[in-house]
């Protein structure tokens, strides 16, 4: 089917016309050695709506690991704590920084 329009152009339902070659050149394509990624562009309110809600995220996480940590740090240094408890918050603590170290190392890693 051809069309009749010899600038690629047509209409949206107002029935403005719409450059077809202005939408085009909007387009990012990456490529890449295993596929190809196209990409239509964002809105400002899109992007700073995506690093709001991840800005909101890792502050969220990262205080829920300072309430645990402050929590850990209070149960080894109370001496009303049992030592079973002491251990369970050494482990807790163990966990925490193992999963940080691994966080930075493993982001360190994709950047490269």
């Amino acid at each position: 089917m051809t069309s009749n329009n010899p600038n690629n152009q047509t209409q949206n339902v107002s029935g403005a016309p719409i450059d077809l070659n202005q939408k085009a050149k909007n387009i990012e394509l990456k490529l890449d050695e295993t596929e190809y990624i196209i990409k239509s562009p964002k809105s400002k309110v899109e992007e700073w709506s995506k690093v709001g809600r991840e800005v909101s995220i890792t502050l969220a996480s990262l205080t829920a690991i300072g309430f645990m940590c402050y929590f850990c740090f209070q149960t080894i240094q109370s001496n009303k704590t049992s030592a079973d408890d002491k251990k369970w918050a050494q482990s807790t603590l163990t966990f925490i920084v193992g999963g940080g170290v691994g966080y930075i190392s493993g982001k360190s890693q994709k950047d490269s």
